[in-house]
């Protein structure tokens, strides 16, 4: 089987889950020919800038913006013109994408972001690839931008996503309830006595993960300094130098602040609850780590959709502002059962097998397509 990933680095999660996945068949499956992808690679310099920094910046410094370019691209009035105005914009810059599928003809070509998915739908209808066509999404409800009938399989996370897209006219059948690719670390259980042992946390104390994305924005300082100084916070601040420095220079005595980590899954495993954004991703390692989650309201658009979710299952916290904070770490601490129960519910809906469920559907798949 020769297998593309691909993915667009609009953010980090698309490219984290479709670098996840890659990981695990490149270990476990060395037969496969596979390889992954930036659809922005081949795009020229100014559309990437664009693209890329586009998102983090309106995602940072104008958060209800995103919201509202969110839901308006989604509606159906202009949802019409919204598809032509993407079309045109993305058809002029994704030649070399383009070639490279015509040229590679890849059996299966699994989408993690609605970009490359696209293009490689259109090449399908074309009759120009016959590859099969997966995409998976990677948050907790779908955007009409990823909805295409030329796409052979869909893989969600929860049955609210599978709605969505029944709702948008793709058959049942097209569609798999497996979870979202994540890092095989947070998938497998840590020993959190010897893991915080090497962090130097003290995990005798209640421990609080703050983690708003790889962008560092929010009111991290403000929630630093409404906890009480018997609860110990793990604040992660990504990208965001200054943020880092600023930090740093207060020299707190109840956190330990951090800037961009790669080992998020044991800080997770050391804590016992996480303040976080709504982002797929970061919710579905948390839900790996059986981690209870409290969801601030920083982005608008898919992420308030996925904190809409998960409350649904009454699986985590949802604020509107960061008073409200203060007042649940206090129930968590006084009393366990709000945490256990909590957990409990984040099992019901926990995918652990997430990575080797994909692949094999992926396999399942390419066998049953016609040569």
């Amino acid at each position: 089987m020769k297998l593309l990933i691909a993915y667009a680095s609009a953010g980090t999660g698309h490219k984290h889950s479709a670098e996840a996945l890659y990981a695990y068949i490149k270990k476990y499956h060395k037969e496969i020919d596979v390889q992954i992808k930036d659809i922005l690679s081949f795009t020229t310099p100014i559309f990437n800038f664009v693209y890329s920094f586009g998102y983090n910046f309106v995602a940072r410094n104008t958060p209800k913006l995103w919201g509202f370019f969110y839901n308006i691209s989604g509606n159906s009035t202009s949802l019409f013109i919204s598809n032509k105005i993407r079309f045109l914009i993305n058809r002029t810059n994704d030649n070399k994408f383009v070639r490279f599928l015509e040229k590679e003809q890849f059996d299966v070509i699994l989408s993690t972001h609605f970009f490359p998915s696209e293009i490689a739908c259109i090449l399908k209808k074309q009759k120009e690839i016959k590859s099969l066509l997966i995409s998976i999404i990677t948050d907790f409800a779908v955007h009409p931008f990823w909805v295409n009938k030329e796409i052979d399989k869909y893989i969600v996370a929860l049955p609210e996503a599978k709605n969505d897209l029944i709702r948008e006219g793709i058959p049942e059948y097209k569609i798999k309830i497996l979870g979202i690719p994540i890092n095989e670390a947070f998938l497998l259980k840590k020993d959190r006595l010897a893991v915080a042992k090497n962090l130097g946390v003290d995990i005798s104390k209640f421990t609080v993960l703050i983690v708003v994305g790889s962008i560092g924005t929010g009111p991290i300082e403000k929630i630093i300094d409404l906890l009480d100084m018997d609860t110990q916070a793990l604040v992660i601040c990504g990208r965001n130098v200054r943020l880092f420095k600023e930090l740093k220079l207060k020299n707190y005595k109840n956190a330990i602040i951090y800037d961009y980590v790669n080992n998020m899954d044991e800080l997770m495993s050391v804590s016992d609850i996480i303040i976080t954004k709504a982002g797929g991703i970061t919710i579905s390692e948390s839900i790996a780590k059986n981690l209870p989650a409290i969801f601030i309201p920083i982005i608008g658009g898919q992420e308030f959709y996925n904190a809409e979710i998960l409350a649904k299952y009454n699986a985590c916290f949802t604020v509107k502002n960061i008073r409200a904070l203060k007042e649940i770490i206090s129930l968590c601490k006084r009393n366990k059962r709000v945490i256990n129960k909590l957990k409990d519910r984040l099992l019901k809906i926990s995918k652990p097998n997430v990575l080797k469920d994909i692949f094999d559907e992926i396999c399942a798949n390419h066998a049953s397509t016609p040569a």
